[in-house]
């Protein structure tokens, strides 16, 4: 593997622009066979990404919400516009993703914050730094916390694992608002302590390119990701079948009774 980081976080500031620039606007948009709404936005930062990746690696393949998909020994799985109905709404809960997957694992996660300016970068031979301006800060992983504490972004969430936890003890709910302010991909809280859990069981809701770039950087700090029941997922179809577990720790994942039995 040979990335060209610089290059690519520079194609990345590109397409912050993109979106800076179509942000709180009048923006064209489409409603795509799924029902989830595609923008000018989505398809123009797409467009630039896929140009730069296909030309700087055409050995590769690549996987994105907006683009025909193909599967090689090395893919790239991207998301132009993660959080589009956010982005409309005129929040700051959108980002970029790109992560890269090689036999079935991601070893280069990219996420970028146009809002904020920032860029998180983390892969096999690099711990996680965040880029601001022309500032690279590394990202320290938190201590071992024993308490479980569980992601929980939604009420509708929080009624599922209400459920799901009703007999268990050691688990507690963590909601959006307590994470501070800044909007942040789940997988960068693990690392940075503020959850430690992170289970979704909306079965085929969610692609690849939502989460192989938080995949890649919590990886390269000792975290895991597994599919729903404990297993490795499968990044050789497009979309997540069996859910999904993040966690700082597998042991913390294999604690959960429909893992472990």
């Amino acid at each position: 593997m040979n990335i060209d980081t610089q290059g690519l976080i520079n194609i990345v500031k590109e397409c912050n622009n993109v979106l800076l620039k179509y942000r709180n606007t009048n923006i064209s948009k489409d409603i795509k066979s799924d029902g989830s709404e595609v923008t000018k936005a989505d398809i123009e930062v797409n467009e630039i990404l896929q140009d730069y990746l296909k030309d700087k690696y055409p050995e590769y393949g690549i996987v994105s919400e907006e683009l025909d998909k193909e599967w090689k020994e090395y893919t790239w799985h991207i998301d132009p516009l993660n959080g589009t109905k956010a982005y409309l709404n005129g929040k700051d809960s959108f980002n970029i993703l790109i992560g890269l997957v090689y036999k079935n694992k991601p070893i280069f996660g990219l996420i970028s914050h146009p809002v904020y300016n920032k860029i998180y970068i983390g892969d096999i031979n690099e711990k996680p730094r965040v880029i601001q301006e022309n500032n690279e800060i590394p990202i320290i992983k938190s201590k071992y916390k024993e308490e479980n504490l569980l992601f929980t972004p939604s009420e509708n969430w929080e009624n599922v694992f209400t459920e799901l936890f009703k007999n268990s003890l050691g688990y507690r709910f963590v909601h959006t608002d307590e994470l501070g302010n800044e909007f942040k991909d789940p997988r960068i809280h693990i690392i940075e302590g503020g959850i430690n859990l992170q289970i979704n069981s909306n079965f085929g809701a969610w692609g690849t390119w939502d989460i192989c770039a938080g995949h890649a950087i919590l990886s390269s700090m000792s975290g895991i990701m597994t599919d729903y029941y404990g297993n490795d997922i499968d990044y050789s179809k497009p979309m997540l079948d069996n859910g999904f577990i993040a966690s700082d720790t597998f042991e913390r994942i294999n604690k959960l009774n429909w893992v472990r039995n």
